[in-house]
């Protein structure tokens, strides 16, 4: 029946988030618990800010605020994007720590204070619709501030 089509292509739609979800974490993961990782510097940085700008509403079980802030920042301290690190290190301070990235935490977070209140703007997101250039971390998403077109990530 065609309830039933729409209610399984709504529950595949909710996996197929949760996956991309999941997947992209794994990354992230790795990269804050082992000293090594295969992937870029900019890879992980557009992993950080996939996830941020898709677990706007609810965490999934499993998936860690603070990994994902802390590799966030430390990302973005390492490419320039002074003024976006040092909010990360902001949303960092106001949750449940880990002991083991207290320190490194707490570190970054002041000496990112002695350091230009700017992004690089090389690095912001452009809309490939509209042609305006959208701020790293977005407050509507994963999409355009102007014309609400959503990113394509690759």
């Amino acid at each position: 029946s065609e309830e039933e089509v729409t209610k399984y292509l709504d529950k595949f739609q909710d996996y197929q988030h949760r996956a991309e979800i999941y997947y992209v974490y794994q990354t992230l993961h790795r990269y804050t618990e082992e000293p090594f990782t295969s992937h870029l510097p900019e890879a992980l940085f557009n992993m950080a800010r996939f996830l941020l700008h898709n677990l706007s509403q609810e965490i999934p079980y499993g998936i860690s605020k603070v990994s994902i802030l802390y590799a966030l920042a430390k990302q973005k301290q390492k490419h320039g994007c002074l003024q976006d690190a040092r909010h990360a290190f902001d949303k960092l301070q106001q949750l449940v720590i880990p002991s083991r990235f207290q320190e490194a935490i707490d570190l970054s977070s002041i000496t990112i204070r002695a350091k230009p209140f700017q992004d690089k703007e090389e690095l912001l997101p452009m809309c490939s619709k509209c042609s305006t250039t959208n701020p790293l971390l977005n407050q509507m998403g994963n999409q355009c501030i102007n014309c609400q077109q959503p990113f394509v990530h690759s």
